[in-house]
């Protein structure tokens, strides 16, 4: 293809200067793609030195090309002015215009975010896309197989580490399987609902439900979807993410597939067949709770159910804090619990008791306490007994049991028993600081040699307020610090989804998706990406 000049543009009519435009960037776009594939040979061959001069060769030529359909473009936008070439030009509109970031945690709760959709209004169709995809008789067996004791397991005390309850679900069930029944749950009612895993499943159901006619767009989302079934329960989530991921290019436009998996080596998830250099994505999604957490958990659990079976000997009513300066792991559950008879038996119970591990400290509620009915352990039940916020109040977990947890139900509470637990230990807080980092790297990791990747990365944000906002300025830091070296990879996106799954009132589910996006470059590079590409996973 021949390059041109100015003077030759002026003679050329709208409609040639547009396909003379398009001619370039198919030309370019060949170029680009065989000079990519020059890169991956090369690095095959150790870098071949002959293999890289024809892949400069070809770069060199697409550039210049790209010079000339920029003179094009220059043309277009003096004849049209750019409002107006923005109008003829084919300039995707999905993407991010305007910006509302908000950083810290006080700024991301069901009060101070507007609300985008009702989840009532759209969950029932959108579960209803979703069992089309699934035979009437896998329905009725996974129903089935939820008895009325698994149910009643809502009536068992409240154990929160942030928003992650102690596993509860139906244990005959795989996980999206218990999303789906715990989705219907909710519409039908159900009185035994677990409210805390319906604020998780719930929204995933909705965004996922009613991203199927969009999917249908993407190559390999049928069969990403069939397998989103039968998943092991910790790729879960991540891989609902990843169709969200795919439905959201595929919604503003793009043409994009999911790339087959290979046993030999790590494969991005999806790749872009409409952009004139080759483009892949990679998503990845951190599960709710580290190990570390989970071990945590685990020893307050035990020390819970030591404190609950002396409770009525202790005359144990009120709301413990406990306050840890060393690691939790690192204790047994019985020193908890002699730290909290100590605490009950000293003349003063109500004072603060100090510990070679941490503190103690009783704060006395009403033994007996009515009210208008609400869910048992709801966060509208835990403000009337206890007044505790779960979502702006300090504190890493929540253990909660009350005498009359008879009924799913209730309209009083008696002998209320609260443990909030809160871990300062330096150790504890820097592992829970971890960043986005490992992901980040595990996926430019599966960028291949030559090629642009863009990231997507998300993780649950269930931390104390404090403790979030201090690993949102731990990423930010680390956006303006990391450093990938080496493959002659492009990385000139990368969006950082903080997802928030919440549980109001008596037990109503609502969710929180606070994006950050990062780009190479300066602004006009970094505007130029949030317009061509989503920014926002879960919108739908």
């Amino acid at each position: 293809m021949s390059r041109v000049g100015e003077d030759d543009l002026g003679t050329k009519s709208h409609d040639e200067l547009v396909a003379s435009f398009e001619a370039y960037g198919r030309r370019v776009e060949s170029l680009a793609y065989s000079a990519s594939e020059k890169m991956k040979q090369a690095e095959a061959a150790g870098w071949d030195p002959s293999l890289r001069q024809e892949e400069f060769a070809l770069w060199e030529d697409a550039g210049n090309l790209w010079e000339d359909a920029n003179l094009v473009v220059a043309e277009l936008e003096r004849r049209y002015g750019r409002a107006d070439l923005e109008s003829v030009w084919r300039f995707r509109t999905g993407g991010l215009r305007h910006i509302d970031q908000r950083w810290h945690r006080k700024d991301l709760t069901t009060d101070t975010v507007p609300s985008t959709h009702s989840i009532d209004d759209l969950l029932p169709e959108a579960l209803e896309n979703l069992l089309s995809q699934v035979s009437p008789s896998w329905w009725r067996n996974q129903l089935s197989l939820v008895t009325g004791e698994h149910r009643k397991a809502v009536l068992q005390p409240l154990l929160l580490c942030g928003r992650e309850r102690w596993p509860m679900g139906f244990p005959a069930l795989r996980k999206f399987a218990n999303y789906v029944v715990v989705a219907n749950d909710h519409l039908r009612q159900e009185p035994f609902l677990d409210t805390y895993m319906a604020a998780r499943a719930i929204p995933q159901i909705c965004a996922l439900g009613h991203s199927l006619e969009t999917l249908k767009q993407v190559k390999g989302a049928d069969s990403k979807l069939k397998e989103i079934f039968r998943a092991p329960d910790g790729e879960t989530d991540s891989r609902i993410f990843e169709l969200l991921v795919a439905a959201s290019f595929a919604g503003m436009g793009h043409d994009v597939e999911f790339i087959e998996e290979t046993p030999l080596k790590k494969t991005p998830d999806l790749r872009l067949h409409d952009t004139p250099v080759p483009v892949v994505v990679e998503c990845k999604r951190r599960q709710p709770l580290t190990g570390y957490e989970r071990k945590e958990f685990s020893v307050m659990r035990e020390a819970f159910a030591l404190i609950c079976a002396e409770q009525k000997e202790l005359g144990l009513v009120g709301e413990l804090a406990i306050t840890f300066s060393r690691e939790i792991i690192d204790l047994y559950p019985a020193e908890i619990m002699g730290a909290v008879r100590d605490c009950t038996n000293s003349l003063s119970p109500y004072a603060e008791r100090e510990t070679e591990w941490g503190s103690v400290r009783l704060r006395p509620v009403a033994v007996s306490q009515e009210f208008e009915p609400t869910r048992l352990y709801s966060p509208d039940f835990l403000t009337r007994v206890f007044d505790t916020d779960l979502e702006m109040d300090e504190f890493d977990g929540i253990c909660a049991v009350v005498a009359n947890a008879y009924s799913p139900v209730v309209e009083r509470a008696e002998l209320p028993l609260l443990l909030k637990w809160t871990s300062d230990s330096p150790d504890a807080l820097g592992r829970k600081l971890q960043t986005v980092k490992d992901l980040w790297v595990q996926a430019v990791k599966q960028v291949p040699t030559g090629e642009m990747g863009l990231i997507y990365l998300a993780y649950e944000e269930g931390h104390r307020p404090s403790l979030a906002d201090a690993r949102t300025d731990a990423i930010r830091e680390l956006a303006s610090t990391i450093y990938f070296e080496g493959r002659l990879i492009t990385l000139p996106l990368t969006v950082i989804s903080r997802l928030i799954p919440n549980v109001v009132l008596e037990g109503r589910p609502d969710f929180i998706e606070s994006t950050i996006p990062l780009a190479q470059g300066g602004w006009d590079d970094f505007n130029f990406w949030i317009r061509e590409m989503p920014t926002s996973v879960f919108a739908f």
